[in-house]
């Protein structure tokens, strides 16, 4: 048999020539692909050391911290279903430094991962010949990086990809378990099955809500056995590499709870193990998917690469599609979803992830058909639609660019908190916070309580009971030496009895200004006697209000914290705000703190006669005072007029302050 051979395209000379001009083309979209996830990683790099951190993701830092430090005991790396995000950060602060940085670099390299994972999918699939024997090569090569950008600039995968979130790394794993799925679907290779299960499980260990994909996979195999029922030897073994797959993940990790002593943990915190409420307002929650899904460009792009795939009968392909409609499917789990302007709910980032792989095929799909009237009159409307959609995803984005008020704009009140729970405190002491578990980190310190997280569904979890027995006997413990509780956890979250602990043993000593979770209150031990055992008293001002005693005590960080004891003779009528300055040797003032009395908990209007009052006051010191000269100036003032409080002597009113010396140690 002869070949008939082309002399101009098969000659010597040429060969080289098609070699180099074949591998100039692969580096050019090798460029291309790097200076596109470039682009899409730089919005979420932008604010990363800026804005303050997300509640969950303080969770995720500290439990990894904890891990870090050896402490494997499953509540505190599961209680999140997080084992895998946990050991990833773990590692990661075992060698670098304990940031919030370093967590979202770890995003980014996992969205790097997923883009990859995404391109690699969307080039599965080749164009055929159209009826002039020319290849569609341009949208083989272009459906990647359009799925990429995509992607890349969903507003809700650019928002929460600027904190530690755990969907990000789902979204990497499960991408990469399509993929394979995927290949050994239409290569029909086992091992390559036994990857897509082992990639499906560790999904699941980076979220539980990854058993989307798993499904995915259970739901193709199945269509494997119905559609080629000569071929059930081959699906049989499949299967089991599947499965052998997706199992090893998990029997790894419960190898790892039993060797760490942690299986009574896993048992006891296992019915949390699925959290999610049932399909609650269904109505609601359809019209919010289909508001976003008519939000993102790469919709009806997404409409086309399914049409496609179910048309065509390309079922290798299959898994991709039931990826996507199980992700929307599992958005109304939740018990609240308000994706909003198109980003507020984490767990659509993998369904993001999913859409911009279906629009990848939808590329494809469109660039293929034959008849090139049809052709042009789909691709046509699917930029109609296409371009409908960009005002608002516009919007959307640029929302997530500029708007920074969620969790906060800055860091400082965080750091701020943090050094305050830090300068109060030895090394060797507890701390616990009831708010965002970023404080810990931020003082330095790492939580020994169970349930250092107090997340809202905690109250009302079969293990409620357990969460508050924990909380109230470390309120208890003499070692614990200082409480951060936010205004939000006292209103909203906390329970009678963890209200009424925190009360008795507990002194609200300084406000500090958080609006992520509507302020911090700073708490210490109160003192074991509340009435100090003083026969006089220093002062005595208008009202019979006296000052028995005033205890100052400076910081490690050269703060102030003043202590002060009232007592009134009879319940005062008016509400009054107590001032607490220090002034230096020429009686400049050089720092304050006004406030009412007890952090505003008790003002003079509800005291009772012959109550002993203790009220602290905190005063935050710009830079170091001088050391000689120093005084205090201490007294009251109408809080409705400003006007001061005289203090009596003998009978007669005289000053409106009480002063007393001040030295350093």
């Amino acid at each position: 048999m002869v070949a008939h051979l082309n002399p101009e395209l098969n000659s010597p000379m040429q060969a080289p020539h098609r070699a180099t001009d074949q591998l100039s083309k692969a580096w050019l979209r090798l460029l291309a692909v790097l200076v596109l996830l470039a682009l899409i990683l730089l919005p979420r790099a932008v604010p990363m050391s800026q804005l303050g951190t997300q509640s969950d993701e303080g969770v995720h830092l500290v439990a990894a911290a904890r891990l870090a430090e050896g402490d494997v005991l499953y509540r505190d790396i599961f209680e999140n279903r997080t084992p895998l995000v946990e050991a990833v950060l773990a590692a990661a602060f075992a060698l670098l430094p304990r940031d919030v940085v370093i967590g979202r670099m770890l995003v980014l390299h996992a969205t790097a991962l997923a883009a990859a994972a995404l391109c690699a999918m969307a080039a599965v699939r080749v164009a055929p010949c159209d009826k002039r024997g020319r290849r569609h090569e341009w949208a083989r090569h272009a459906a990647p990086l359009i799925a990429l950008c995509l992607f890349g600039l969903t507003p809700l995968a650019v928002f929460w990809g600027r904190f530690t979130m755990l969907e990000h790394w789902q979204a990497a794993a499960s991408a990469l378990a399509v993929l394979a799925a995927i290949l050994a679907a239409r290569d029909d290779h086992v091992s390559l099955w036994a990857a897509s299960g082992a990639l499906a499980g560790i999904a699941v260990l980076a979220k539980q809500t990854a058993a989307t994909v798993v499904v995915a996979g259970a739901l193709t195999l199945a269509v494997q056995w119905f559609i080629a029922p000569r071929s059930r030897k081959r699906h049989i073994r499949a299967g089991a590499a599947w499965l052998a797959g997706l199992l090893l993940p998990a029997v790894t990790f419960l190898a790892y709870l039993a060797l760490s002593g942690s299986m009574a943990d896993f048992l006891a915190l296992f019915s949390l193990a699925d959290r999610l409420a049932p399909l609650a307002q269904a109505g609601q929650k359809l019209e919010t998917w289909f508001t976003w899904i008519g939000r993102q460009p790469g919709s009806p792009l997404a409409v086309a690469g399914l049409l496609i795939i179910i048309g065509q009968r390309e079922w290798h392909l299959l898994p991709l599609p039931f990826w996507f409609l199980l992700e929307s499917l599992a958005l109304f789990a939740p018990p609240a979803l308000d994706l909003g302007w198109g980003g507020y709910s984490h767990y659509a980032v993998p369904l993001a992830l999913a859409l911009a792989g279906l629009a990848a095929f939808g590329v494809q799909g469109l660039a293929m058909i034959s008849n090139r009237s049809w052709r042009l009159l789909l691709s046509g409307l699917v930029l109609a639609a296409m371009i409908l959609t960009l005002p608002p995803w516009w919007s959307d984005l640029n929302f997530v660019l500029r708007e920074s008020e969620y969790p906060t704009a800055s860091s400082e009140p965080e750091v701020r908190i943090g050094q305050s729970l830090a300068a109060v405190t030895d090394d060797a002491e507890s701390i616990l916070v009831l708010g965002n578990s970023i404080f810990y980190l931020r003082a330095g310190r790492l939580p020994d309580n169970r349930f250092f997280h107090y997340p809202e569904y905690l109250r009302d979890s079969p293990i409620g009971t357990l969460a508050n027995h924990d909380i109230v006997a470390t309120l208890r413990h003499p070692r614990t030496a200082a409480v951060a509780v936010s205004r939000m956890h006292l209103q909203e979250r906390l329970s009678s009895e963890v209200r009424t602990t925190l009360n008795q043993y507990w002194l609200p000593v300084d406000l500090i200004s958080y609006p992520y979770q509507n302020d911090v209150f700073l708490y210490l031990p109160k003192p074991p006697d509340d009435s100090p055992a003083v026969t006089g008293h220093l002062a005595e001002y208008v009202g019979g209000i006296r000052l028995l005693e005033a205890e100052p005590r400076w910081l490690p960080n050269d703060d102030l914290l003043v202590v002060l004891h009232w007592r009134a003779h009879h319940p005062p009528d008016r509400r009054m705000t107590v001032f607490v300055h220090l002034l230096d040797s020429a009686g400049r003032l050089v720092g304050q703190h006004d406030g009412q009395p007890v952090i505003g908990f008790r003002p003079t209007d509800n005291w009772q006669a012959s109550e002993t009052i203790t009220d602290v006051h905190w005063i935050r010191m710009a830079r170091p005072p001088e050391d000689k000269g120093l005084r205090l100036s201490i007294g009251l003032y109408l809080s409705d007029t400003g006007e001061r409080v005289p203090l009596v002597d003998n009978g007669i009113e005289s000053k409106t302050s009480y002063t007393i010396p001040l030295e350093r140690q």
